[in-house]
């Protein structure tokens, strides 16, 4: 009863706290090279959250073994960019190719077949 008189339903709202606002370009190998001189990551030392404003959905997919995850084809500025958010599957129906987005994320280096690139990991989306 202590707590219903002194907490209040708006202090019980989860936030992400967004570590730097950054151009969508600027999510690359070179970023994540830095990025990793930072590590490990854990308690005490967060990886960095960034977010991009702005950004247009060219296609969202359901993932994973029950569809539990989407991924994105982003663009911006005539780049392409691949994000995934994690245990977002139910999220699917909210977002459609030509939707424009703002993006929080952090970043990740893809290796496949030889080839390195980057993967945003999605936090949260907030549409526009």
């Amino acid at each position: 009863q202590l707590g219903e008189k002194y907490i209040k339903d708006e202090h019980l709202i989860r936030t992400l706290n967004v570590d730097l606002k950054i151009p969508l370009e600027m999510a690359n190998l070179e970023l994540i090279d830095k990025i990793e001189d930072l590590e490990p990551f854990g308690l005490g030392n967060e990886e960095p959250i960034f977010c991009s404003d702005n950004v247009n959905i060219a296609a969202v997919d359901k993932v994973g073994r029950e569809d539990q995850h989407l991924t994105f084809k982003l663009y911006k500025d005539g780049k392409t960019y691949k994000a995934i958010w994690f245990g977002a599957g139910e999220h699917a129906g909210n977002y459609k190719a030509g939707d424009t987005i703002n993006i929080a994320y952090t970043l990740s280096k893809n290796e496949y077949n030889g080839k390195v690139s980057v993967d945003l990991v999605v936090k949260d989306v907030q549409k526009n």
